[in-house]
C-alpha cells in the first residue's frame, strides 16, 4: 500500500510539472507570436498585423454592410529628420509620432506601422464624412504637437490619404489599399500637410508620390 501510494504520489507530481512545462510554452508561443506581429519600434502592429485587421473587418462587413475606411499616413520630409537627427533622432520622432496618431483613434480603429514612416489605420463603420472627421484629427493631432530630442523641440507634419468604400459597395483589400495610396500621393503633391479623402465609387486612377 505504501508502494502505491508512493507512486500515485509520483506520478501527481510529474503530471503537474508537464502541466507547467505545458503552460509556460504557450505562455512563450503567445509571446512569440505577439513579437512576430509587432513593430519593434512602436509597438504598433506591423504591416503583417495591420493587414490581417483589415481583411478580418473586410470578412465581416460581407456579413452585416457597413462603410468601411482605409487610411494612409506619412510623414513630411521625414528625410530631413533622419538626416538632422540621424538614425536615433528619427526613431524617437518616429515613437512619438506613433503615440500622437493613436491618441487621435477610436477604440474601433487599428493604426499599424507598414513601413518607414508609413502608418496605416483601419476604420470600420466609417462613411465619406467620418473619415473626414478622422483624417483632420490626424493631421491636426501631429501638427499641433511638438517633441524634443537632446533638448532640442521638434515640430513636424504629416500627409493622410484616405479611401473610403459605401456600405453597398463591395471592395477588396489592394483595391482599399491602392486608392488610399492615390489619395496619400495626391495630398503630397498638393503641398502636404493636408488630408485627401476619396470613395471607391468615383476613385481616380493611382499616381505616383513625389520624393
Amino acid at each position: 500500500r505504501r508502494l502505491n501510494l508512493e507512486l500515485e504520489k509520483r506520478v501527481q507530481d510529474r503530471t503537474r510539472e508537464l502541466e507547467q512545462a505545458a503552460h509556460q510554452l504557450q505562455m512563450k508561443n503567445q509571446i512569440l507570436e505577439k513579437m512576430a506581429l509587432t513593430d519593434p519600434l512602436t509597438g504598433l502592429p506591423n504591416r503583417r498585423a495591420i493587414e490581417l485587421i483589415a481583411r478580418k473587418e473586410l470578412l465581416r462587413r460581407t456579413r452585416m454592410p457597413a462603410g468601411i475606411a482605409f487610411g494612409l499616413v506619412d510623414a513630411d520630409r521625414f528625410k530631413q529628420i533622419n538626416s538632422r537627427y540621424l538614425l536615433s533622432g528619427g526613431d524617437h520622432v518616429l515613437v512619438w509620432l506613433s503615440q500622437a496618431l493613436s491618441t487621435a483613434m477610436r477604440q474601433t480603429d487599428a493604426l499599424g506601422r507598414v513601413g518607414g514612416e508609413e502608418f496605416m489605420v483601419v476604420a470600420p463603420g466609417t462613411d465619406t464624412a467620418g473619415a473626414e472627421v478622422l483624417a483632420e484629427r490626424l493631421r491636426v493631432a501631429v501638427a499641433a504637437g511638438e517633441t524634443a530630442y537632446h533638448g532640442e523641440p521638434i515640430r513636424m507634419t504629416v500627409s493622410v490619404g484616405f479611401a473610403v468604400a459605401p456600405a453597398d459597395l463591395t471592395a477588396g483589400y489592394e483595391q482599399l489599399r491602392e486608392v488610399a495610396a492615390a489619395a496619400l500621393a495626391e495630398a503630397k503633391a498638393t503641398g502636404r500637410n493636408r488630408c485627401v479623402i476619396r470613395s471607391l465609387s468615383a476613385a481616380a486612377a493611382p499616381q505616383l508620390s513625389p520624393s
